[in-house]
């Protein structure tokens, strides 16, 4: 079984309209008023629950909320291989979009700041980049994935007047962002969060996206304390434990 993460309350307005994922009353599984999944056994409601072909495995399973979380964008905004689009961010969720906007066929180009972490994508052929330079304004959809604050200022120097700026980054902090460009420029702004778990799901069933070079390691649940110190050396992407 693989579950969705947002546990909305069923009753309000936002329930009643299919939007449970922005239920103000919502709890989020390991992020809002419900226990995260470092235990042996969790809790979910049983609509919450996608049972597994089994042919994906639990170590892919893991990243089905992620990757749903990239074709949101697909939901979201039309992608087809007339557009040049860019994906900001090479961490796991840049490397996941970046794989869910290839499978459009569009022209696209991945700029991260890793050339470990992009060599994944250059072995699926999809164009890399460790800099902007020589990028002049020139994209008609441009995504944010860089969990930085500054990424929506470089994306907006990137999209084309009339194009669209995808944010997926989300921050502590708060960032300036120039709102006279978007407003003269006539640039459209999505924010970009879950997503529907069917397509990401099909994708891993049909080897259309590949996750496993994204596991870094993998621990027993015995030495979750050390797998945590290991998730956060530079360079390790996804730290998973196995249960049992």
């Amino acid at each position: 079984m693989a579950g969705e993460i947002n546990i909305p309350c069923g009753r309000c307005d936002y329930c009643r309209r299919r939007m449970g994922n922005h239920c103000p009353e919502r709890k989020v599984l390991g992020i809002l008023g419900k226990d995260g999944a470092f235990a042996e056994y969790l809790t979910l409601p049983f609509k919450n629950l996608h049972p597994l072909p089994d042919s994906i495995s639990d170590e892919e399973a893991v990243f089905i909320e992620p990757l749903a979380s990239a074709y949101e964008i697909l939901e979201q905004v039309r992608v087809d291989e007339d557009m040049r689009v860019c994906v900001l961010g090479d961490g796991r969720l840049g490397l996941l979009v970046a794989q869910v906007m290839a499978l459009t066929g569009c022209s696209l180009l991945v700029v991260g700041r890793h050339e470990e972490k992009l060599s994944i994508l250059k072995a699926r052929g999809i164009p890399t980049r460790t800099s902007t330079e020589g990028l002049n304004r020139e994209l008609d959809l441009v995504i944010d994935c860089t969990g930085s604050a500054d990424g929506i200022t470089t994306a907006l120097e990137l999209v084309r007047p009339a194009g669209t700026l995808v944010v997926k980054t989300t921050v502590a902090g708060k960032s300036a962002v120039d709102l006279n460009r978007v407003v003269v420029d006539e640039i459209a702004v999505v924010g970009s969060r879950c997503g529907p778990f069917q397509p990401a799901m099909l994708a891993l069933e049909e080897n259309r996206v590949d996750v496993k070079p994204l596991v870094s390691k993998v621990f027993p649940i015995e030495e979750g304390v050390e797998a945590m110190r290991y998730a956060s050396e530079k360079g390790v992407l996804k730290v998973l434990l196995r249960m049992g």
